[in-house]
């Protein structure tokens, strides 16, 4: 059995790339800087800011939140419920988790 470390898990295994890919592929600064990365710390510390409009801005700070948060779920259940990786699926859930955080962070802000 190969040992999996953080950084491999999230950053350079091939499935987690592929999703990075279908997220950052077209935002070719992001994608090329993306591929710099050494550990998850230094991706969540060096998240680009980019111009976009206040909505999509909420949006990308979250992004690699979720991110993160679905591939480790998605791992505990293929490592103890035996599933099966799907990228599609994952992609789903990301943007998914995204959204109901949105809708969290909408809901706190009126008392």
């Amino acid at each position: 059995m190969n040992s999996e470390d953080v950084t491999h898990l999230f950053l350079k295994c091939e499935k987690t790339a592929s999703i990075w890919k279908l997220f950052l592929g077209h935002i070719p600064q992001v994608w090329a800087s993306f591929q710099e990365l050494y550990n998850v710390e230094m991706l969540l510390y060096s998240w680009p800011k980019l111009d976009m409009s206040e909505f999509c801005q909420r949006i990308w700070v979250i992004l690699p939140y979720a991110f993160v948060w679905v591939i480790w779920c998605m791992r505990n259940d293929i490592i103890f419920n035996n599933a099966d990786f799907h990228a599609d699926k994952a992609a789903e859930a990301i943007k998914a988790t995204v959204w109901s955080w949105l809708e969290i962070s909408k809901e706190s802000v009126h008392y």
